[in-house]
């Protein structure tokens, strides 16, 4: 799916605000969400970072040995946008050099094989930026296939085999909506050269009214492993949530078939 047909999609199935109760009893119901998922994991503009209305995915490539044979604890999963290295100090009176660790950005993730990967992209502020935030890809990504930043239109682009501008990654980024995109053929030739799957979290919540309760909520299993979603579905009479992650790229001869198409 291209960047504009994506654009039009979240429109139409994300585009009503839960915040203000705008969501129909159809809506509710959530049953586009996987469908969605599904049709931007393969092709086109691929997003890895999307924070949209009611629906949110964040992704990490994670190496496929770290990946269990079932991640169905993936539906607890905790990860931060802006993932950063620092350090922290230990709570010692009088402390020794030995007190200051360094800290790296995968070490708060969850599930634990979370912590193996690499998050694709990390949400960076400064107050003396003209654009106060921006987008920030991992080395290995952007120098591996000669990406930069484009002044002119804020995406990361490169020179293509032709010599002309090519766009590879196409960053929205507003105070309402964040949207961040691959191109398939570059992030499946980096998932090859890393030996990792794309790990996709996702959440949904949707609601008809502005206070909804989230007392009494029924919870359903809605995990199909066939096409790589663990997830459950939450639900009230006023509100409703779908929750999990989404695996691409297990199937290795799939990603080669993808990959090649840029490295070969």
């Amino acid at each position: 799916m291209n960047y504009d047909k994506l654009l039009s999609k979240l429109k139409i199935d994300f585009g009503r605000d839960p915040l203000k109760g705008e969501n129909s009893d159809t809506e509710l119901q959530q049953e586009n969400v996987i469908p969605f998922l599904l049709s931007t994991s393969t092709e086109g503009d691929i997003p890895v970072y999307v924070s949209y209305n009611s629906l949110f995915i964040y992704s990490i490539a994670v190496p496929v040995q770290s990946i269990p044979a079932f991640p169905s604890e993936i539906v607890n999963y905790s990860v931060s946008v802006d993932p950063c290295f620092g350090y922290w100090c230990g709570p010692d009176e009088d402390p020794s050099p030995d007190s200051y660790v360094l800290a790296c950005p995968r070490e708060t993730n969850g599930p634990n094989f979370l912590t193996k990967g690499t998050p694709l992209t990390s949400l960076r502020d400064f107050r003396f930026n003209e654009e106060k935030h921006y987008i920030e890809f991992p080395q290995d990504f952007t120098q591996i296939f000669g990406l930069h930043r484009d002044d002119e239109t804020r995406n990361m682009c490169r020179i293509n085999r032709n010599g002309d501008k090519e766009i590879v990654c196409i960053i929205t980024l507003s105070p309402r909506h964040n949207i961040v995109t691959a191109k398939a053929v570059i992030l499946f030739a980096y998932l090859h050269l890393k030996k990792s799957a794309l790990v996709r979290v996702f959440e949904s919540y949707r609601s008809r009214v502005e206070i909804p309760s989230w007392a009494e909520m029924e919870r359903k299993d809605i995990t199909d492993r066939s096409i790589g979603i663990y997830a459950f579905f939450q639900k009230n009479d006023s509100c409703t949530l779908l929750r999990g992650g989404q695996f691409i790229g297990l199937d290795r001869d799939f990603v080669w078939e993808q990959a090649k198409q840029e490295l070969v």
